[in-house]
């Protein structure tokens, strides 16, 4: 996958200085910034949400870590999602890591962003996916747990 330049968040006036600075050097520099404003970035109501499904599963599994089952989640639920809407990230996987064997791909969700990549619509889609699949498999999982995923 080609890299798609620096990705600045801004939370905070201290990041907002940062990152008019990261510009103003590079104008001066005779580089001409490109910025594209991202919207709908996942929420942390989502990543509390995924990681909290994560413990839960875990404690309720004889034999997995909430790591272990943050990287089966990563492979089986988030990966589709992403190659699913990305056809560029589609064609990277399906060159690079598909060939993979299974023991090395989930070895490689301890390190790879995907649920980073996610906008909001596809957080909610991974922990819709994650609930029902693992209440399939006889987990005790909440729906009405679920906070507002709007924050």
């Amino acid at each position: 996958m080609k890299p798609t330049g620096q990705r600045h968040h801004l939370h905070n006036e201290h990041q907002l200085n940062a990152f008019c600075e990261t510009i103003h050097m590079m104008w001066q520099a005779g580089r001409k910034p490109t910025v594209a404003f991202l919207g709908d970035d996942r929420t942390t109501s989502q990543n509390a949400l995924w990681n909290s499904l994560y413990g839960t599963i875990a404690a309720q599994s004889d034999d997995k870590s909430t790591l272990d089952v943050r990287r089966e989640c990563k492979l089986y639920y988030g990966i589709p999602i992403l190659r699913a809407s990305n056809p560029e990230f589609c064609d990277w996987y399906d060159k690079s890591i598909k060939p993979m064997n299974l023991e090395d791909k989930l070895l490689l969700m301890t390190y790879m962003d995907v649920t980073s990549l996610f906008t909001k619509d596809q957080g909610t889609e991974y922990i819709n996916t994650i609930i029902t699949e693992y209440i399939k498999q006889g987990f005790q999982l909440e729906r009405q747990e679920m906070p507002d995923l709007q924050d």
